[in-house]
């Protein structure tokens, strides 16, 4: 593998996939144990100056939510309108008020 640097970035040229797919792997378990030491580091810096300890995360509803089946298999929720009933038909008649006539012709409005 050749490494060959130009102002601070660093370019693989030449290498092999394995080597490079390794490397991916080596730098994640890094990365993996520098987070935990910042994560502890953080905690001792709360304990030393008397904060209250970081809360524990719980998973969000989210994950839980997709890892159910499909809506058909639980079968079709109910909505508040499924649950009306009609029991009164009216009939709402509206005459507007006298407005400049400009179609020639007097309107009204009825609404069902």
């Amino acid at each position: 593998m050749i490494l060959s640097g130009h102002g601070g970035a660093t370019r693989f040229s030449n290498a092999d996939p394995t080597d490079l797919l390794d490397m991916i792997l080596q730098l994640r378990a890094e990365v993996a144990g520098l987070r935990a030491e910042n994560a502890a580091l953080k905690d001792e810096i709360r304990r030393l100056k008397g904060l209250p300890p970081r809360p524990t995360l719980k998973p969000s509803g989210m994950e839980q939510s997709s890892k159910r089946s499909s809506p058909a298999a639980t079968g079709p929720k109910r909505r508040g309108s499924s649950r009306a009933i009609v029991t009164e038909e009216r009939r709402l008649c509206y005459e507007p008020p006298p407005a400049p006539d400009l179609w020639g012709g007097q309107a009204s409005w009825c609404r069902i």
